[in-house]
């Protein structure tokens, strides 16, 4: 064969190329980085939603209004929101499994004490109780918080 000498191409180096740097980076490094990185900016950078809490009093008619986040966890609410009826969690705030509420067709939602364990903790307890939503307010503050976790 003519222009090869010893297996070599004519005029090839005696010594094998290095190939540049970045081609010896794994192609999937900045894709690997990205997936990591993307689920931690989704969790903080997340606008606030606006959102109320409306509570209706069957008794006297009378009705007050809270400021309220959404969790960023779990499914979302309807656009139209979620209408049912507020029980308080047994025990209170829901770091063990909770009560069922009364056993009857309505949509009912617990009501939950901040603290003393994680919010999707608290949240489990109420869907294994069989509550639809659940609220959870502070203890001694009127501060909003995101649920995180």
């Amino acid at each position: 064969v003519r222009g090869v000498e010893g297996g070599k191409p004519a005029g090839a180096p005696s010594t094998p190329r290095t190939p540049p740097r970045f081609r010896m980076r794994p192609r999937h490094f900045l894709p690997a980085a990205a997936a990591l990185v993307l689920p931690v900016c989704l969790l903080w950078e997340l606008p606030a939603a606006k959102a109320y809490i409306r509570a209706v009093s069957h008794h006297n008619s009378s009705s007050m209004q809270f400021s309220d986040l959404p969790a960023i966890f779990g499914y979302p609410l309807p656009p139209e929101g979620l209408v049912g009826l507020l029980v308080e969690a047994s025990p209170a705030n829901a770091c063990l499994p909770l009560k069922a509420p009364p056993s009857n067709r309505s949509v009912f939602i617990a009501l939950v004490q901040r603290f003393n364990c994680s919010f999707d903790l608290k949240v489990f307890h109420a869907q294994q109780a069989g509550f639809l939503g659940v609220i959870v307010h502070n203890v001694g503050s009127d501060e909003l918080l995101n649920m995180v976790w």
